[in-house]
């Protein structure tokens, strides 16, 4: 599982296990997908969606507390919880029934269809850009924390766990506005809108207003970036599903998808930089105090 260590008073999990968890996420997201879509009526699959993403978000609210407690037993037991969790869900997973099979791919049809769908190709791009929003919150927000604001240090865990709280109590409610591809459009605009008015209320935090000050300006943001995160998602999920053939559902939710690694890539390096090389809403600022 790799081994703890720690690095400047921090724990972390050792370089070999988060290799091997980052490459093993994407290929269950995109699995999870196509078994879905296989069991689940269209017009109900953005809902069956709101409700994982409401559970999954168990999971991030007890890695918060463990790394608001900072020792190596509350990480070892988040690890064992994870374990357990892992064994629970295949025997879950398990228990569903077979999916039935894809027909037959004729010799006219393209092999990667989803290659060709230009426009779908085009809202994958957009939908990678806006899941930027998962590294501003687990890199870029706690640096800038740290580095630009003054406010306590223990806001970085309690944002984290105020996100990801607010998921798991709204995520099935907001998804319920959504219902096909207007309102899912219309969600994903709102989001947009609502996530760039949250990274102005970021910026805000550093201008010398004290730390209470500066911690509630920071949770004011990160109740905007929690709806948006929450419209986008769900915005994303029904165009996603909406916009794939039945025959090839699977190979474009496969698609879509890799706009999570491709964001978990990039964002920390362009997230980082912009947040601590840059002062306030992107102007030029003092270097980060780091």
């Amino acid at each position: 599982m790799g081994e703890v260590l720690r690095v400047g008073g921090q724990s972390i999990v050792s370089a070999p296990c988060a290799r091997h968890y980052g490459l093993g996420r994407p290929g269950l997201n995109r699995a999870r997908q196509a078994l879905l879509a296989g069991l689940v009526d269209r017009s109900a699959r953005t809902g069956v969606l709101a409700h994982l993403q409401s559970t999954l978000n168990a999971g991030p609210a007890l890695g918060g507390l463990a790394l608001q407690y900072d020792t190596q037993e509350a990480y070892l037991a988040v690890f064992a919880l994870d374990a357990v969790g892992f064994l629970s869900c295949t025997a879950v997973l398990l228990l569903l029934p077979a999916v039935a099979p894809v027909p037959v791919r004729t010799g006219g049809e393209p092999r990667f269809a989803v290659l060709r769908d230009r426009p779908y190709a085009v809202l994958t791009f957009l939908n990678a850009v806006l899941l930027l929003r998962m590294p501003l919150l687990s890199l870029a927000i706690p640096l800038w924390i740290v580095a630009r604001t003054d406010a306590p240090s223990w806001l970085v865990s309690a944002l984290f766990v105020l996100n990801t709280l607010g998921v798991m109590a709204f995520q099935v409610r907001t998804a319920r506005t959504v219902t096909g591809l207007r309102s899912a459009s219309r969600a994903v605009w709102h989001s947009c809108l609502i996530m760039l008015v949250s990274c102005l209320v970021f910026a805000l935090s550093a201008a010398g207003i004290g730390p209470w000050g500066a911690g509630a300006v920071l949770v004011v943001g990160e109740v905007l970036q929690l709806a948006g995160e929450m419209l986008q998602s769900a915005g994303s999920w029904q165009i996603s599903f909406d916009l794939a053939p039945d025959r090839e559902v699977g190979q474009y939710q496969g698609f879509f998808g890799t706009g999570v690694p491709l964001a978990r890539t990039l964002g920390p390096h362009r997230c980082v930089r912009r947040r601590t090389e840059c002062g306030g809403a992107g102007g030029s600022g003092a270097p980060a105090r780091i």
